[in-house]
C-alpha cells in the first residue's frame, strides 16, 4: 500500500525502479491474493510508464507469462492493470539499445497471449481492460 503511494509521484518512480521494485513485486505477485495483488499491479502499471520500469519489467524472464497469467484470475481493476502493464510493455516503443519492442513481442506470442486476450474480451471485463486487449491483439497480429 505505501509503495503504491510513493510510486503516485512521477519522481518517484524511478528511484523505486532503481532500488530493484520491479523484479521483487513480480516475484511477490506469484503468491498475492486478493487486494495485494490488485495493489502491485497497481504499482507495476505505475513503473511501466517509465523507460527504466518497461526495461525492468522486460529483464525479468516470467514478467510477461505471470502478467498473462493474472488476466482474469484476479479482480477486474486486477485484469486491468496487468493488461496496462503488458500494453506499456509491448504496445510502447521504447529507445533502448535493445530492440525491447521485439523481445516483448516475442515473449508474448511465446506465452500464447493472443488466447488470454481473447478470453478477456469474451469476459464482462471493464471498457479500459477491453481497450487494452484490442490494442494489444493489433500488435500482436501484426508481428505474428
Amino acid at each position: 500500500k505505501a509503495l503504491l503511494a510513493l510510486c503516485l509521484s512521477k519522481d518517484n518512480r524511478v528511484a523505486a525502479v532503481k532500488a530493484g521494485v520491479v523484479a521483487s513485486l513480480l516475484e511477490l505477485l506469484t503468491e498475492a491474493k486478493g487486494v495485494t495483488s490488485e495493489r502491485m499491479l497497481a504499482t507495476l502499471e505505475l513503473l511501466s510508464t517509465t523507460l527504466e520500469g518497461r526495461a525492468a519489467i522486460l529483464r525479468h524472464a516470467l514478467a510477461i507469462p505471470l502478467l498473462l497469467s493474472m488476466i482474469l484470475r484476479v479482480s477486474d481493476r486486477g485484469t486491468e492493470y496487468a493488461a496496462g502493464v503488458l500494453c506499456s510493455v509491448i504496445c510502447t516503443e521504447t529507445s533502448t539499445p535493445l530492440d525491447s519492442n521485439e523481445e516483448a513481442l516475442e515473449m508474448a506470442f511465446q506465452a500464447r497471449a493472443s488466447t488470454s486476450l481473447l478470453l478477456l474480451l469474451q469476459s464482462h471485463c471493464t471498457q479500459r481492460a477491453r481497450r487494452k486487449a484490442v490494442k494489444l491483439l493489433k500488435v500482436l497480429h501484426s508481428y505474428g
